[in-house]
């Protein structure tokens, strides 16, 4: 029996991006993001102590760097693959926390800046990226587009320090609505 598990939570983010078409049907694109990837972890319920849940809000920093797909004449659907580096720039906690003297077991709230640990915390973060888009024109210069991206991570967010060591992986969904100007 786990006496913890982490659930999915969702965070914001901004990102730039550059297309470089090679054909008309064929891209290049990359770009700049800062992404939350947060999750909540939940305590079970053990003893006299009741469940609790902390929120981790994490942001990157990263670039993708992806072939971009394209197909249809006036709306163009993007199918977009590729990978993506980045770095874990910050981290916070929110939550409920067990003082481990505390003889009833209360908890406690807390909400405190992250301090990384250089012999725990891998930073860095990389991984692959897959997803689907829309661009729909509204003139010749400018398109809104909707997208949907999925980021697998393949670096394990915690260096291996301990004997047992289980591998956490970061895996995203990130959904973008925004307008692209042509030059």
């Amino acid at each position: 029996m786990k006496a913890f598990s982490y659930t999915p939570y969702f965070g914001t983010g901004a990102d730039l991006k550059v297309r470089y078409n090679v054909t008309n049907w064929l891209a290049c694109r990359s770009g700049f993001y800062i992404m939350g990837k947060n999750y909540v972890l939940m305590h079970e319920k053990v003893d006299n102590i009741d469940a609790y849940g902390t929120l981790a809000a994490n942001n990157y920093i990263g670039i993708p760097l992806m072939a971009d797909i394209s197909i249809g004449n006036k709306v163009k659907w993007h199918f977009l693959l590729g990978g993506y580096a980045g770095y874990w720039a910050s981290a916070r906690r929110k939550g409920a926390s067990i003082p481990i003297l505390e003889a009833e077991g209360h908890e406690m709230l807390t909400e405190h800046d992250y301090q990384f640990n250089s012999v725990r915390d891998n930073r860095f973060d990389a991984g692959i990226v897959a997803g689907v888009g829309l661009a729909i024109p509204c003139s010749s210069k400018i398109d809104i587009d909707i997208e949907m991206l999925y980021y697998h991570g393949l670096t394990d967010v915690q260096k291996v320090y301990m004997r047992e060591h289980n591998p956490r992986y970061n895996s995203t969904v990130d959904l973008n609505v925004g307008v692209s100007y042509h030059f």
